[in-house]
């Protein structure tokens, strides 16, 4: 851990602290967690606002915005290129795919260089005075190998994502794990009543950095965002935007990354079976600190 704290700090300039274990513990009441890194300058946004709010600006700027419009195929050669949907046909001198692995039909090809992962989250009933004695801290936490992530919401509930796929699943399906999860974590909370679950898909690359270019002249990417971030898919819009309107090139910073087949079902599985590995060494990784933590414990106890 010191050596990312030393290379976000002096090689990125990020404002971020490490924490002892005793700072952790202060926070976050619970075995299962030792050091760990804080953000002060850090921050969560709700992604539905975000979408809904660009969406007002842009209609303000005179944009159209068609929901639930389908694209049946894209004719992208010339310069005005021919979109057709079931009920119209348009003509533009630039298209950008940002449909990520909603893409379909039309494009499965570039849908097949994504790996579709459904991540799934759970909110559960107010919990009172015992969620605050239990969980201090009032920002964003996940653990070092993105397993749990969760924060509380609307005062006195805990919002918690932990189940990954590769197919996609009835979210519902997934309440009683999330709740058996947050139990394993933070026993003191005992049985939690789930109100609420989601699911949402993200794509995730072979390489691990988003999908930003021209394919072909006026044919745009921006997808493949998976574990970045929205920050990174803000980038991807100026960047093609600024070389759409001003010639700016610097979206070429991309172009060593190309686009990778995923492997399709083949890769699917593979992902679910390596995401469900990498899990399980987690655990046990975790166990062993654990079990050499309390070993520590006795050890001083014994001492005094």
């Amino acid at each position: 851990m010191v050596g990312r704290l030393q290379m976000l700090s002096e090689d990125f300039e990020t404002a971020v602290e490490g924490w002892q274990v005793e700072r952790v513990r202060d926070e976050l009441k619970t075995g299962r967690y030792f050091h760990g890194m804080y953000y002060p300058k850090a921050f969560q946004i709700d992604g539905r606002n975000y979408v809904h709010g660009l969406a007002a600006l842009a209609r303000r700027r005179g944009v159209r915005i068609f929901e639930d419009t389908p694209v049946v195929s894209i004719e992208a050669s010339g310069v005005r290129k021919r979109i057709v949907t079931p009920s119209a046909r348009l003509r533009a001198s630039h298209i950008v795919l940002a449909g990520n692995i909603h893409l379909g039909a039309p494009l499965k090809r570039l849908s097949e260089t994504l790996l579709p992962v459904w991540r799934y989250a759970s909110v559960t009933a107010p919990l009172g005075d015992r969620l605050k004695e239990v969980v201090a801290f009032q920002g964003s936490v996940t653990d070092s190998d993105g397993i749990d992530h969760f924060r509380i919401v609307q005062g006195d509930r805990l919002m918690w994502a932990s189940p990954e796929t590769t197919w996609a699943m009835r979210p519902q399906r997934f309440a009683g794990a999330i709740a058996r999860r947050i139990r394993t974590v933070f026993p003191a909370l005992d049985r939690v009543e789930i109100t609420e679950t989601f699911g949402g898909a993200m794509g995730l690359t072979v390489h691990g950095m988003p999908q930003i270019g021209q394919l072909r002249r006026g044919l745009w990417v921006a997808s493949g965002f998976g574990r970045q971030g929205m920050n990174a898919s803000a980038l991807a819009g100026q960047l093609i935007a600024r070389s759409i309107l001003w010639g700016d090139d610097r979206w070429r910073l991309f172009s060593p990354f190309e686009l990778v087949w995923a492997g399709g079902p083949t890769g699917r599985l593979a992902g679910q079976v390596v995401g469900l590995w990498a899990r399980g060494s987690s655990a046990a990784a975790g166990a062993l600190a654990r079990y050499r933590d309390r070993g520590r414990a006795s050890r001083n106890l014994a001492l005094k």
